[in-house]
């Protein structure tokens, strides 16, 4: 990376806050978050050290999906607000030096979307081909048939639903309710821009993030997935429809419209197959923020995440994913976001480290020190800043779990095993580890208050459960203790703005890719004159580790190595913070040094 190749930007240097409307801070008493209720919080935000509100979609919605199943792009569900309502929260924002982004999910819309209900009218109808539709297959035995054996994203269902008014099936990579749309038809995209963008454009959005941004392209000719799940009878698509050509024109004339309003265009760009097509679309001439899963999925199944064993994630296989994440920045081919969790994954903690009370904090602090330091857009969600935990095993049953996928598994395995008790407890366990209801849980703000504070006032019952462990893990119990996991974010996002050359624009090198505890890397900036070293023992154990050489750490072999402590995620003072030959670092420690020469 040569000096100058990066230029700096307000949505790169972030950080993000990441919201889930539903679940963050009710400020009615209805049992559901709302945009009134982000607002009353945006000094909290701004306060943390976010300068990016990311809020997760909040246009009209039946909810089968949470929100994913749009019928009208162009206004608000109504448990969240009013238009007004989001026109009011943008100018908050803005008032506080922030910039609010939009989660637009646009590959497929709900089933009540007025498009679809059109498109379904008849065969011959002008909005047919809005949405994928296919005759059926008809088996040796007359039996009918779906078009392919493309599978559900969310289940273990054909993705192709039957209509029985016109004798059709159309495709619905997710659920029933949600029809994918034909991004090949040029009436679709405009209709697309004119409604789930402009509008928002006009009341002030700084930018959207476009959901699924890899796969609106389906193949034309249907074939059949390759098989991956021998023992099912429909197998999974992504690998087959990713990256398709004309999806880079669809991402350029999306970002063509929002360069007009200055806004920026984020793409979630799931299931990416090769490092080289990830390149070709994270490209910043058509996305200015890029967010791929490489990382926060590893050791996540992608057939079933509720298949998925704890010993599947490796720190290996994790930093060889966050290098390739870091690829992308080191050769100039596009800038990615740093995360570790989103309203589709468990809690960090508990995925990566455990429930033990000390551990959990320990960890929380280890994980925020790890991607405060790679280079990208920091991004955090709502919660992870108190270092939440999933929900406890013990306490939270299978009537706790309400979202869609989650259901789907539960409802499987009842059909398979009869609802054997030992079969009940593994879908807990199951659940408890990867369910998506963990990161949708409603926030707690103050033990003291009705609800921990997740409603201003008293009245309808949180429209899910609160944590059992909410009492005692909320914003108030940490907000003024000095060590608290609130406050160590508090102390990264301030040392990533101050060492911004280092932590978020530079070059990224990992100093021991084959080790199965230490996660020890460089990095260097643009000019090449300042490096800092990360070094984080990811492990319960007490963990050596030796200073890099001056090769290692591309410095002439005469030049006098000193490296100057920053930070610990331990209450180390600093006059202990050593380094040189088999240095301990403690259970869950991480410490950023600035290399320094003389």
């Amino acid at each position: 990376m040569t000096a100058g190749s990066i230029r700096s930007a307000w949505f790169k240097q972030g950080p993000v806050y990441h919201i889930f409307p539903a679940s963050f801070h009710d400020s009615n008493g209805d049992g559901v978050g709302d945009l009134k209720g982000v607002q009353s919080k945006l000094e909290y935000i701004a306060s943390l050290g976010a300068k990016i509100v990311r809020l997760g979609p909040i246009f009209d919605s039946p909810q089968v999906d949470m929100g994913y199943d749009v019928s009208d792009y162009s206004t608000v569900y109504r448990p969240y607000g009013t238009k007004e309502d989001m026109e009011n929260l943008i100018r908050a924002t803005h008032g506080l030096g922030m910039r609010l982004i939009l989660d637009t999910p646009i590959s497929h819309t709900s089933d009540q979307h007025a498009w679809f209900k059109e498109s379904r009218l008849s065969k011959d109808n002008p909005k047919r081909n809005w949405y994928i539709w296919r005759p059926a297959k008809v088996s040796p035995q007359g039996e009918r048939l779906p078009p392919n054996n493309w599978r559900s994203h969310l289940s273990d269902e054909s993705a192709w639903e039957w209509d029985e008014d016109t004798q059709e099936y159309y495709l619905r990579l997710y659920s029933k309710g949600q029809p994918d749309l034909n991004w090949d038809c040029l009436d679709v995209r405009k209709a697309i821009y004119d409604t789930a963008f402009l509008p928002w454009l006009e009341a002030g959005a700084n930018g959207f993030v476009v959901d699924l941004a890899n796969l609106h392209n389906k193949p034309d000719d249907c074939k059949d997935a390759p098989i991956t799940n021998p023992g099912s009878a429909y197998q999974t698509v992504s690998n087959i429809m990713a990256n398709e050509t004309s999806v880079s024109q669809y991402l350029d004339e999306i970002n063509n419209i929002l360069l007009e309003y200055g806004a920026i265009v984020v793409g979630y760009l799931p299931s990416v197959p090769g490092k080289d097509k990830d390149a070709q679309l994270a490209s910043a001439a058509r996305l200015q923020v890029s967010i791929q899963t490489d990382a926060a999925h590893v050791g996540i199944d992608t057939t079933c995440r509720f298949d998925d064993l704890p010993e599947a994630f490796s720190l290996p296989k994790f930093t060889e994913a966050v290098g390739r994440i870091q690829d992308l920045v080191n050769n100039g081919q596009g800038w990615p976001t740093i995360f570790l969790e989103s309203q589709d994954l468990p809690r960090s903690v508990s995925r990566f480290i455990g429930t033990a009370a000390t551990d959990h904090v320990l960890g929380a602090k280890m994980l925020a020190m790890m991607q405060s330091c790679l280079s990208g857009t920091l991004s955090i969600y709502q919660g992870q800043e108190l270092g939440l935990l999933n929900a406890p095993l013990e306490t939270w049953t299978l009537d706790n779990y309400v979202d869609i996928e989650a259901r789907h598994y539960i409802n499987k395995m009842q059909l398979q095993h009869d609802n054997s008790p030992g079969q009940t407890e593994n879908t807990l366990r199951s659940l408890q580890r990867m369910s998506r209801d963990h990161a949708r849980i409603p926030m707690a703000w103050n033990a003291k208050l009705n609800n921990c504070g997740f409603s201003s006032i008293s009245g309808n019952p949180p429209w899910m459960e609160m944590h059992p462990l909410a009492a005692t893990m909320n914003m108030r119990a940490q907000f003024h203790h000095e060590r608290s996991v609130y406050n160590f974010w508090r102390r990264m996002f301030w040392i990533r703005n101050e060492h911004k050359d280092l932590l978020v624009y530079g070059a990224y090198k990992n100093m021991c890719p084959d080790h199965e505890g230490l996660f020890m890397f460089t990095k260097t900036s643009m000019d090449g004159r300042s490096r800092s070293l990360t070094v984080i023992n990811t492990t319960a154990g007490e963990r050596q580790w030796k200073t890099p050489g001056n090769a290692a750490l591309g410095l002439p072999v005469y030049a006098i190595v000193d490296l100057k402590p920053l930070i610990s995620t331990h209450w180390t003072p600093l006059a202990r913070f050593c380094h040189g030959e088999g240095v301990p670092l403690s259970s869950y420690e991480g410490r950023i040094y600035l290399v320094e020469t003389k």
